[in-house]
């Protein structure tokens, strides 16, 4: 083996390693689930958020189309990572599972650098849950959007 390519392989081997390492940042888990459908109010519930690779598409139904039930909160830094906080509202008469897509992108330019998936299983009916997205570690000058909401 050739010292180039002993070298390309280390490289690759630790891109790989600290996209792995990203990845498990992005992942979290918090608070119980709803309350019994219909008892309403505000309450978190499980939240299951994940890294979209460049290049995935997360596919849309607009007849599940949920963004005017989903609200934002101001896109920070912390710690070096931009948080976006909201809340959703499911105003439907059943449980539902919401879906966020939320994409962080360089400001000014839109260029997209980090997007998440947020799951938020089973709102009760009249409840409003809290949700999270992190992503752009180590990056300034980044907008936090919300690229589609669904329920289902």
């Amino acid at each position: 083996m050739s010292r180039g390519s002993q070298f390309s392989g280390v490289v690759a081997a630790g891109v790989l390693a600290g996209y792995s390492i990203l990845l498990a940042g992005c992942s979290s888990s918090r608070g119980p689930t709803s309350p019994e459908p219909g008892t309403g109010g505000t309450t978190p519930v499980v939240t299951r958020v994940s890294a979209i690779a460049p290049g995935e598409v997360v596919p849309f139904t607009l007849a599940d189309n949920a963004r005017s039930e989903v609200t934002t909160g101001v896109c920070t830094q912390s710690s070096g990572t931009w948080v976006l906080t909201g809340t959703v509202r499911n105003s439907a008469t059943k449980a539902k599972t919401f879906q966020i897509v939320v994409d962080f992108v360089t400001e000014p330019g839109s260029t997209v650098l980090s997007s998440v998936e947020v799951n938020l299983p089973r709102v009760g009916p009249n409840v409003t849950a809290p949700w999270s997205a992190t992503g752009a570690r180590g990056r300034s000058h980044v907008a936090c959007v919300v690229r589609q909401a669904q329920a289902r």
